[in-house]
């Protein structure tokens, strides 16, 4: 997502950006061809246009670079996450990759019933009863990451 996001939304933000500059450059009389009432108030409807068009699309650009740094925090999150639950085991240990894999393969019938997925989950991934100071990381890591994007999806909901 994050690709498509700076590959292709931003750019072609960028290039929006470039075409309203150059249609109200081209429809912006001259500096000081203002000598009547009507050429002023033109004028003034022009350029709050123009700022209007504008302001849209750096607000866009805006809640796309908001949107990769949510996805960025979420990552970083979920692996603060992942070394707590885990207790420092390797996510890429093979172990634990067969086992996710056997897991969310039999995810589809587990669904049904979550507390009895749940448990599966722990007893297959090993993941141990958290102590006190665990849960403490856990809130502090979700306080950290809510803190974080609160103002990123801010960004996101004030362009749309």
């Amino acid at each position: 997502m994050k690709k498509i996001v700076n590959v292709g939304y931003i750019p072609l933000l960028e290039s929006e950006k470039r075409i309203v500059n150059l249609y109200f450059e081209n429809h912006t009389p001259d500096s000081g061809v203002t000598n009547t009432l009507s050429d002023f108030i033109a004028s003034h409807q022009l350029t709050e246009s123009y700022n209007t068009a504008l302001n849209k699309t750096i607000m866009r650009k805006i809640a796309a670079e908001s949107y990769i740094k949510i996805l960025d925090e979420t990552a970083d999150s979920h692996q603060k996450l992942t070394n707590i639950f885990l207790k420092k085991k390797s996510i890429n240990d093979p172990k634990i990759e067969k086992k996710c894999k056997k897991f969310f393969e039999e995810g589809k019938e587990l669904r049904k019933d979550k507390e009895k997925k749940t448990k599966q989950v722990s007893d297959e991934l090993e993941i141990e009863s958290l102590s006190k100071e665990e849960v403490e990381q856990v809130q502090q890591v979700l306080s950290q990451y809510y803190r974080k994007i609160k103002p990123l999806a801010k960004n996101i909901n004030n362009a749309f």
